[in-house]
Protein backbone atom coordinates (compact mmCIF):
# COMPACT_ATOMS: atom_id res chain seq x y z
CA UNK A 1 0.00 0.00 0.00
CA UNK A 2 0.97 3.62 -0.84
CA UNK A 3 2.36 5.84 2.26
CA UNK A 4 1.05 9.47 2.38
CA UNK A 5 4.46 11.55 0.97
CA UNK A 6 5.33 13.28 3.95
CA UNK A 7 8.47 13.61 6.17
CA UNK A 8 8.70 12.46 9.89
CA UNK A 9 7.42 15.53 10.93
CA UNK A 10 4.39 16.23 8.64
CA UNK A 11 0.70 15.91 9.85
CA UNK A 12 -2.84 16.26 8.01
CA UNK A 13 -6.09 16.36 8.92
CA UNK A 14 -9.24 15.81 7.17
CA UNK A 15 -12.88 17.18 7.28
CA UNK A 16 -15.22 15.55 4.95
CA UNK A 17 -18.62 17.72 4.05
CA UNK A 18 -21.67 15.51 3.31
CA UNK A 19 -25.42 15.17 3.54
CA UNK A 20 -26.91 12.01 4.54
CA UNK A 21 -30.75 10.92 6.06
CA UNK A 22 -29.24 7.75 7.34
CA UNK A 23 -26.83 9.59 10.43
CA UNK A 24 -28.16 6.79 13.18
CA UNK A 25 -26.62 4.45 11.07
CA UNK A 26 -23.88 6.39 9.81
CA UNK A 27 -22.42 6.87 13.16
CA UNK A 28 -23.50 3.29 13.85
CA UNK A 29 -21.29 1.65 11.45
CA UNK A 30 -18.73 3.96 12.34
CA UNK A 31 -19.14 2.87 16.30
CA UNK A 32 -18.92 -1.10 14.67
CA UNK A 33 -15.43 -0.55 12.94
CA UNK A 34 -14.22 1.56 15.74
CA UNK A 35 -15.00 -1.38 18.49
CA UNK A 36 -13.45 -3.70 16.21
CA UNK A 37 -10.01 -1.58 15.98
CA UNK A 38 -10.48 -1.50 12.34
CA UNK A 39 -10.40 2.45 12.15
CA UNK A 40 -8.92 4.67 14.80
CA UNK A 41 -11.58 6.19 17.57
CA UNK A 42 -10.03 9.37 16.49
CA UNK A 43 -12.84 9.55 13.53
CA UNK A 44 -15.72 11.83 14.60
CA UNK A 45 -18.72 12.85 13.12
CA UNK A 46 -20.05 17.05 13.79
CA UNK A 47 -22.70 18.39 12.25
CA UNK A 48 -22.06 20.61 8.93
CA UNK A 49 -25.29 22.91 8.10
CA UNK A 50 -23.72 24.32 4.82
CA UNK A 51 -24.53 21.32 2.57
CA UNK A 52 -27.99 20.38 4.27
CA UNK A 53 -30.82 19.13 1.85
CA UNK A 54 -34.99 19.70 2.42
CA UNK A 55 -34.46 15.88 3.27
CA UNK A 56 -30.86 15.19 4.60
CA UNK A 57 -28.77 15.98 7.42
CA UNK A 58 -25.60 18.07 6.87
CA UNK A 59 -22.63 16.39 8.69
CA UNK A 60 -18.52 16.25 8.17
CA UNK A 61 -16.06 13.63 9.59
CA UNK A 62 -13.22 14.79 11.19
CA UNK A 63 -9.69 12.82 10.95
CA UNK A 64 -7.37 11.73 13.55
CA UNK A 65 -3.97 13.27 13.03
CA UNK A 66 -2.38 11.68 10.51
CA UNK A 67 1.11 11.07 9.52
CA UNK A 68 3.28 9.07 6.91
CA UNK A 69 2.78 5.68 8.44
CA UNK A 70 0.28 3.16 6.59
CA UNK A 71 -2.54 2.66 9.27
CA UNK A 72 -3.82 5.75 7.83
CA UNK A 73 -4.29 5.34 3.93
CA UNK A 74 -5.97 1.64 5.32
CA UNK A 75 -8.43 4.09 7.81
CA UNK A 76 -9.20 6.27 4.91
CA UNK A 77 -9.82 4.07 2.30
CA UNK A 78 -12.32 2.09 4.62
CA UNK A 79 -14.45 5.47 6.05
CA UNK A 80 -14.93 6.51 2.23
CA UNK A 81 -16.43 3.30 1.75
CA UNK A 82 -18.93 3.54 4.97
CA UNK A 83 -19.50 7.16 3.58
CA UNK A 84 -20.46 6.56 0.25
CA UNK A 85 -22.59 3.35 1.17
CA UNK A 86 -24.64 6.00 3.30
CA UNK A 87 -24.16 9.70 2.54
CA UNK A 88 -24.32 12.02 -0.85
CA UNK A 89 -22.34 14.47 -1.85
CA UNK A 90 -23.97 17.65 -2.54
CA UNK A 91 -22.61 20.99 -4.18
CA UNK A 92 -21.85 22.55 -1.35
CA UNK A 93 -19.54 19.96 0.35
CA UNK A 94 -16.58 20.57 0.90
CA UNK A 95 -13.17 18.60 1.90
CA UNK A 96 -10.97 20.68 3.88
CA UNK A 97 -6.95 19.82 4.31
CA UNK A 98 -5.36 20.64 7.53
CA UNK A 99 -1.75 20.33 7.38
CA UNK A 100 0.27 20.87 10.65
CA UNK A 101 1.96 23.94 10.40
CA UNK A 102 5.65 22.49 11.30
CA UNK A 103 6.10 21.76 7.17
CA UNK A 104 6.51 25.39 7.25
CA UNK A 105 9.51 25.22 10.22
CA UNK A 106 7.95 28.54 11.21
CA UNK A 107 9.99 30.34 8.66
CA UNK A 108 8.89 33.45 6.99
CA UNK A 109 10.21 33.35 3.84
CA UNK A 110 8.62 29.38 3.40
CA UNK A 111 5.41 31.01 3.70
CA UNK A 112 5.73 33.85 1.93
CA UNK A 113 6.83 32.08 -0.86
CA UNK A 114 4.66 29.40 -0.27
CA UNK A 115 1.45 32.25 -0.48
CA UNK A 116 3.16 34.06 -3.30
CA UNK A 117 3.56 30.29 -5.53
CA UNK A 118 -0.15 29.62 -4.27
CA UNK A 119 -2.00 33.15 -5.83
CA UNK A 120 -0.02 32.42 -9.08
CA UNK A 121 -1.54 29.46 -9.30
CA UNK A 122 -4.65 29.53 -7.74
CA UNK A 123 -7.36 29.78 -10.91
CA UNK A 124 -5.46 26.49 -11.79
CA UNK A 125 -5.62 25.00 -7.91
CA UNK A 126 -9.33 25.60 -7.91
CA UNK A 127 -10.59 23.76 -11.04
CA UNK A 128 -7.82 20.80 -9.58
CA UNK A 129 -9.28 21.13 -6.23
CA UNK A 130 -13.02 20.22 -7.89
CA UNK A 131 -12.17 16.89 -8.13
CA UNK A 132 -14.26 14.67 -10.51
CA UNK A 133 -17.03 17.31 -10.91
CA UNK A 134 -17.55 19.67 -13.56
CA UNK A 135 -18.77 21.89 -11.37
CA UNK A 136 -17.44 24.45 -8.77
CA UNK A 137 -19.60 24.52 -5.60
CA UNK A 138 -22.11 26.35 -5.63
CA UNK A 139 -20.70 27.92 -1.93
CA UNK A 140 -17.08 28.37 -2.76
CA UNK A 141 -17.79 32.40 -2.68
CA UNK A 142 -19.24 32.57 0.52
CA UNK A 143 -16.51 29.33 2.19
CA UNK A 144 -13.49 29.39 0.25
CA UNK A 145 -13.04 33.23 -1.34
CA UNK A 146 -10.10 33.35 -3.42
CA UNK A 147 -6.52 35.11 -2.18
CA UNK A 148 -5.82 36.43 -4.71
CA UNK A 149 -8.82 38.70 -5.29
CA UNK A 150 -9.45 39.18 -1.91
CA UNK A 151 -5.99 40.31 -0.60
CA UNK A 152 -5.58 44.16 -0.02
CA UNK A 153 -2.70 46.04 -1.29
CA UNK A 154 -0.52 46.23 1.91
CA UNK A 155 -1.51 42.05 2.11
CA UNK A 156 0.65 41.72 -1.04
CA UNK A 157 3.09 43.77 0.27
CA UNK A 158 4.25 41.62 3.18
CA UNK A 159 4.68 38.72 1.36
CA UNK A 160 8.28 39.98 0.53
CA UNK A 161 8.99 41.79 3.81
CA UNK A 162 11.96 40.53 5.08
CA UNK A 163 12.18 42.83 8.31
CA UNK A 164 9.37 41.09 10.44
CA UNK A 165 9.21 37.93 12.53
CA UNK A 166 6.79 35.28 11.41
CA UNK A 167 3.97 36.31 14.34
CA UNK A 168 4.47 40.29 12.90
CA UNK A 169 3.39 38.83 9.80
CA UNK A 170 0.63 36.56 10.80
CA UNK A 171 -1.28 39.81 13.20
CA UNK A 172 -0.79 41.73 10.10
CA UNK A 173 -1.85 40.02 7.56
CA UNK A 174 -4.74 38.42 8.91
CA UNK A 175 -5.67 42.21 11.05
CA UNK A 176 -9.89 41.96 9.75
CA UNK A 177 -8.95 39.12 7.60
CA UNK A 178 -11.58 35.99 8.26
CA UNK A 179 -10.91 31.97 8.14
CA UNK A 180 -13.17 31.65 4.80
CA UNK A 181 -10.60 31.55 2.30
CA UNK A 182 -8.91 29.09 -0.09
CA UNK A 183 -6.32 29.22 2.56
CA UNK A 184 -6.69 30.07 6.26
CA UNK A 185 -3.79 30.78 8.40
CA UNK A 186 -5.71 31.59 11.82
CA UNK A 187 -4.80 28.42 13.53
CA UNK A 188 -1.31 29.06 12.88
CA UNK A 189 -1.94 32.45 14.42
CA UNK A 190 -4.06 30.85 17.37
CA UNK A 191 -1.27 28.57 18.44
CA UNK A 192 1.76 31.17 18.61
CA UNK A 193 0.06 33.39 20.79
CA UNK A 194 -1.77 30.36 22.86
CA UNK A 195 0.01 30.42 26.31
CA UNK A 196 -0.87 26.70 26.62
CA UNK A 197 1.57 25.65 23.73
CA UNK A 198 1.43 22.14 24.06
CA UNK A 199 -2.62 21.77 23.60
CA UNK A 200 -2.64 24.41 20.74
CA UNK A 201 0.32 22.42 18.92
CA UNK A 202 -3.07 19.68 18.23
CA UNK A 203 -4.59 22.69 16.13
CA UNK A 204 -1.59 24.12 14.90
CA UNK A 205 -2.58 23.87 11.12
CA UNK A 206 -2.93 26.07 8.16
CA UNK A 207 -6.00 25.22 6.69
CA UNK A 208 -7.25 24.61 2.88
CA UNK A 209 -10.57 24.92 2.40
CA UNK A 210 -10.89 25.10 -1.87
CA UNK A 211 -11.73 21.01 -2.13
CA UNK A 212 -14.38 19.61 -3.02
CA UNK A 213 -15.82 16.39 -1.56
CA UNK A 214 -15.14 13.26 -2.57
CA UNK A 215 -15.22 9.75 -1.99
CA UNK A 216 -12.54 8.96 -4.55
CA UNK A 217 -9.42 7.41 -2.07
CA UNK A 218 -6.47 8.54 -5.02
CA UNK A 219 -8.41 12.17 -5.77
CA UNK A 220 -7.53 12.84 -1.81
CA UNK A 221 -4.62 11.34 -1.78
CA UNK A 222 -3.56 13.42 -4.52
CA UNK A 223 -5.17 16.33 -2.92
CA UNK A 224 -2.74 15.93 0.08
CA UNK A 225 0.42 15.41 -2.28
CA UNK A 226 0.11 18.26 -3.91
CA UNK A 227 -0.13 20.55 -1.16
CA UNK A 228 2.64 19.63 0.59
CA UNK A 229 4.65 19.10 -2.57
CA UNK A 230 4.20 22.69 -3.20
CA UNK A 231 5.32 23.80 0.12
CA UNK A 232 8.62 21.38 -0.26
CA UNK A 233 9.02 23.79 -3.36
CA UNK A 234 8.42 26.64 -2.11
CA UNK A 235 11.20 26.34 0.52
CA UNK A 236 13.51 26.00 -2.07
CA UNK A 237 11.98 29.17 -4.35
CA UNK A 238 14.71 31.35 -6.66
CA UNK A 239 14.69 34.90 -6.34
CA UNK A 240 13.61 35.35 -9.71
CA UNK A 241 10.77 33.51 -9.25
CA UNK A 242 9.34 35.31 -6.13
CA UNK A 243 9.62 38.24 -8.04
CA UNK A 244 7.55 37.17 -11.07
CA UNK A 245 4.72 36.11 -9.01
CA UNK A 246 4.76 39.39 -6.61
CA UNK A 247 4.29 41.14 -10.02
CA UNK A 248 1.53 38.97 -11.10
CA UNK A 249 0.01 40.20 -7.59
CA UNK A 250 0.60 43.58 -8.16
CA UNK A 251 -0.72 43.54 -11.42
CA UNK A 252 -3.72 41.42 -10.89
CA UNK A 253 -7.21 42.19 -12.79
CA UNK A 254 -9.57 43.12 -10.05
CA UNK A 255 -9.73 43.52 -6.28
CA UNK A 256 -13.10 42.22 -4.46
CA UNK A 257 -13.49 43.26 -0.91
CA UNK A 258 -14.11 40.13 0.97
CA UNK A 259 -17.21 41.96 2.83
CA UNK A 260 -19.04 42.44 -0.58
CA UNK A 261 -18.39 39.34 -1.82
CA UNK A 262 -21.46 37.96 -4.16
CA UNK A 263 -22.09 34.64 -5.81
CA UNK A 264 -23.38 36.73 -9.05
CA UNK A 265 -19.78 38.27 -9.21
CA UNK A 266 -17.69 36.30 -11.69
CA UNK A 267 -14.48 35.84 -9.86
CA UNK A 268 -14.06 32.48 -10.71
CA UNK A 269 -14.12 33.00 -14.38
CA UNK A 270 -10.41 32.00 -14.86
CA UNK A 271 -11.11 28.58 -13.01
CA UNK A 272 -13.87 27.01 -15.11
CA UNK A 273 -11.98 27.16 -18.14
CA UNK A 274 -8.83 24.87 -18.58
CA UNK A 275 -5.52 26.40 -19.19
CA UNK A 276 -3.38 23.30 -20.01
CA UNK A 277 -0.40 24.83 -20.33
CA UNK A 278 -0.02 26.91 -17.28
CA UNK A 279 -1.31 23.45 -15.87
CA UNK A 280 1.54 21.53 -17.31
CA UNK A 281 4.25 24.67 -16.25
CA UNK A 282 2.47 23.79 -12.34
CA UNK A 283 2.72 19.85 -12.36
CA UNK A 284 5.93 19.89 -13.73
CA UNK A 285 7.31 22.26 -11.34
CA UNK A 286 6.03 20.39 -8.18
CA UNK A 287 6.44 16.96 -9.46
CA UNK A 288 9.53 15.48 -10.50
CA UNK A 289 7.74 12.10 -10.81
CA UNK A 290 6.29 11.99 -14.16
CA UNK A 291 3.61 9.30 -13.24
CA UNK A 292 2.42 12.19 -10.80
CA UNK A 293 2.50 14.86 -13.21
CA UNK A 294 0.40 12.77 -14.85
CA UNK A 295 -2.44 12.24 -11.73
CA UNK A 296 -2.01 15.81 -11.19
CA UNK A 297 -3.31 16.59 -15.25
CA UNK A 298 -5.61 13.73 -14.69
CA UNK A 299 -7.60 15.14 -11.81
CA UNK A 300 -7.29 19.18 -13.60
CA UNK A 301 -8.95 18.04 -17.10
CA UNK A 302 -10.88 14.84 -16.38
CA UNK A 303 -14.37 15.76 -14.89
CA UNK A 304 -17.04 13.04 -14.79
CA UNK A 305 -19.50 14.00 -12.29
CA UNK A 306 -22.10 16.59 -11.97
CA UNK A 307 -23.85 17.22 -8.67
CA UNK A 308 -26.93 15.24 -8.17
CA UNK A 309 -29.47 16.86 -5.82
Amino acid sequence: MKRLALTKMDTCGLEIEFATAKDIELQDELNRFQEKDKIHNDWKLKEESTCKTETKKGLEINSPIMNQKKIWLQDLKLVLKILEQNTMITSSSGLHIHVGAQAFEDNLSYLQNFLLLFCYYEDILIRYGTGEYQQIRKSFHAHSKPLKVSMTEEQIALLVREDISLLEFLRTFLRDFGKIYTVNLHPYLSSLLSPKRNLAHQKRTVEFRFFAATYDYEVILSFIDTVFQMIQYAKNMTTAEKRIYYAALQNREEYINPNSFQTSQNVLKHSIFIDMDKASEFSQKIYKDERKQKQFMKVYQVKTKSYQE
